[in-house]
């Protein structure tokens, strides 16, 4: 299959959907996504399909509802973490839907879902390059939609489009979504003034990532940038300074926040987001962008995922981010309710009006949404 591919992005195919025409989901959103998990506070749901496909289906039809109108849609694959992280931020951005795919085959419930979507003009974006979701699966994507290989990207509503979002790594993919957040040049290379932070945190393991991600989306107009670890490639550093100096538009307020003890290594001026594990550094992360006053009543939502597997977990941030109110994404283990999270629900409890654990039982037990549950007691 033929693409153009220039600054990251791989233009696959556009179509022009016939006019007139609507797009069916099987049921409601909250019908076909959200278990109510509350008998104290009705604040707790869980939000989890049969496996990490359906969930991130479910949670789509969450996000769009019923009928969406251009839904832009992320496809990112369903056995590694780091696109996902990376793509929320841009979800969030044009209120989209993040699905995970198997590298080799587009799985059948996908493709339905993308067929449903395809007379609404969906705008399909696949996160990665062909080890991730490979070429054929690219192909089929476009039979789903109905289209033709093409060289431009349609943007009105009702003409449906497939593009490639890519880098040489994950590293460079989630630069080259960042350079879509938050461009710092626009088309005639002149600085676009651009306001808004930028976070940091390792593409080595999933839950700084994850906890950044709620919070970038949070902040608006900021990206998820991967580190090596403890290392920053030279193009992120450009592109970081490039956002942190003075543009000659505007005189830059932008902050670099590092979540995680590696981002913080990787970045030392960072603004450092890290607590002693992954479960306290999310909670700091909450504490930071969610510190809702003690008088305050239902002013945040809060998300719930498993610290130990991204499975689930990966959409969570952007559910979360495009809920009303939105707010945290926090970490627990498996089976019992971590302290950092406990603690952050504790002292928010009023605030919170709800909260979405991520994933089925065998990804965060029962137990976990009672103590969550009883801990949101007023």
């Amino acid at each position: 299959m033929k693409t153009n591919i220039r600054r990251g992005v791989a233009v696959v195919a556009t179509v022009a959907a016939m006019a007139g025409a609507s797009c069916g989901l099987a049921g409601t959103a909250s019908a076909a996504t959200i278990t109510p998990e509350s008998p104290l506070t009705g604040k707790v749901s869980r939000v989890a399909g049969t496996d990490r496909i359906d969930t991130a289906l479910k949670a789509a039809t969450q996000i769009f509802g019923a009928s969406p109108t251009t839904p832009h849609v992320y496809i990112t694959r369903d056995s590694d973490f780091a696109d996902a992280l990376s793509a929320g931020p841009l979800a969030f951005m044009n209120k989209g839907a993040i699905l995970v795919n198997p590298t080799a085959t587009l799985d059948l419930r996908v493709q339905t879902q993308l067929q449903n979507w395809a007379a609404a003009g969906v705008q399909v974006t696949i996160v990665g390059g062909s080890n991730a979701i490979s070429d054929n699966v690219a192909a089929a994507i476009i039979t789903a939609v109905g289209a033709t290989p093409g060289t431009g990207v349609a943007k009105a509503p009702g003409t449906a489009s497939v593009v490639r979002l890519q880098g040489t790594d994950r590293y460079a993919t989630s630069l080259a979504v960042a350079e879509k957040v938050a461009p710092v040049v626009d088309g005639t290379g002149k600085s676009n003034g651009v306001t808004g932070d930028a976070f940091l945190a390792t593409g080595r393991d999933f839950a700084d990532a994850l906890t950044a991600g709620a919070a970038a989306a949070h902040d608006g107009n900021s990206p998820v940038i991967l580190t090596d670890g403890s290392t920053l490639s030279a193009d992120a550093q450009a592109y970081i300074a490039a956002r942190t100096a003075n543009s000659g538009v505007v005189a830059s307020t932008n902050t670099s926040y590092a979540v995680g003890g590696a981002a913080a290594a990787a970045l030392p001026t960072a603004v450092s987001l890290a607590g002693a594990d992954r479960y306290a550094t999310s909670a700091l992360v909450a504490s930071k962008f969610w510190a809702p006053l003690s008088t305050d009543t239902n002013t945040i939502s809060v998300g719930i995922a498993s610290g130990e597997t991204f499975a689930d977990a990966v959409i969570g941030a952007n559910v979360i981010a495009q809920t009303s109110p939105d707010g945290p994404l926090l970490l627990t283990n498996p089976t019992s309710l971590s302290a950092a999270t406990q603690n952050y629900l504790n002292t928010n409890r009023q605030a919170v009006k709800q909260a979405f654990i991520f994933g089925g039982t065998s990804t965060i037990t029962f137990d976990v949404s009672v103590q969550a549950d009883k801990t949101l007691v007023i």
